[in-house]
C-alpha cells in the first residue's frame, strides 16, 4: 500500500469513528465513552507503535524522525514469519483487543480498559522480542 491508500484507508478509519461517535453520542455520556474506548483499541496497536518507535529511537541516539527496521511487522517478520502471516497475526491481534475491550466495557472503567489494552500490546511485544531469530537482526 503506497501513499495513497494509507491515507484514503486513514479517511476511511476516521470517518468511521466519527460516525459512531455521533450515534451513540445520543445515547449519554457514558455511552459515548464505551464507544470511543472500542473505536480507540481498534487503533491500539498504530497509536502505541508511534510513541514506543520514537523513544526507541532516542534510547539508541538516533533521530526519531529517520526510518528503521522497528516496526512491529519488522519485529514479526524477523522472527521467520512470512509477509501473510505477519498481516494475519495482526489483524488477529487487533480483533482480539476490540472484542476484549467490548467486552471490558460492561464491568470497568475506561481508566482500567485503557491500563489493559496497553498491558496486552505490551505482552504482544514481549512475546515478539522473545521469538526474534538472531540471524535476523538488523546490520549496523
Amino acid at each position: 500500500m503506497g501513499d495513497t491508500g494509507a491515507l484514503t484507508l486513514g479517511l476511511v478509519i476516521c470517518f468511521l469513528i466519527v460516525s459512531i461517535c455521533y450515534c451513540s453520542g445520543r445515547n449519554g455520556a457514558q455511552t459515548l465513552g464505551k464507544y470511543i474506548a472500542i473505536v480507540l483499541s481498534s487503533l491500539l496497536i498504530p497509536i502505541l507503535e508511534v510513541p514506543r518507535l520514537f523513544f526507541t529511537r532516542i534510547i539508541n541516539g538516533k533521530s526519531p524522525f529517520k526510518a528503521d527496521a522497528n516496526h512491529i511487522h519488522h519485529l514479526l517478520m524477523r522472527c521467520g514469519l512470512s509477509s501473510r502471516k505477519t498481516l494475519l497475526i495482526l489483524l488477529s491481534s487487533d480483533v482480539l483487543i476490540v472484542l476484549l475491550t467490548a467486552a471490558m466495557t460492561r464491568f470497568l472503567s475506561l481508566t482500567w480498559i485503557f491500563v489493559i489494552d496497553i498491558m496486552v500490546y505490551a505482552v504482544m511485544l514481549f512475546i515478539i522480542s522473545r521469538n526474534i531469530k538472531l540471524e535476523a537482526l538488523p546490520k549496523e
